[in-house]
């Protein structure tokens, strides 16, 4: 089934301009055409996020979510293992939630 995200404004990357009233179009979980939202046909379910900015997920190759961007580490070294964990879990949340 084709999905159709109808995009506000787009930024691909591939250069650094935004695009304006463009459309994603998804056919199994795999983006298949980037267009004008004027040569989209609404054929599937249509994603309406025109008032929103869209833009490819980042990913970040090395991270320590264990640490939370504080100059040093030793505080890390004086708390229980489960805090770490819980702190761990919390940093990772915020990475994703800032689109990572």
């Amino acid at each position: 089934m084709k999905k159709i995200i109808k995009c506000g404004q787009l930024f691909t990357a591939e250069d650094e301009s935004v695009q304006h009233n463009m459309c994603i179009v998804i056919e199994d979980n795999i983006i298949i055409d980037v267009i004008k939202e004027n040569l989209c046909k609404d054929e599937g379910e249509v994603i309406d996020l025109t008032d929103k900015f869209i833009m490819p997920g980042l990913i970040d190759a090395h991270v320590h979510v264990c640490l939370d961007g504080s100059p040093t580490v030793d505080p890390m070294y004086h708390k229980l293992p489960e805090e770490v964990t819980i702190s761990a879990m919390l940093e990772a949340k915020k990475d994703l939630m800032a689109g990572f």
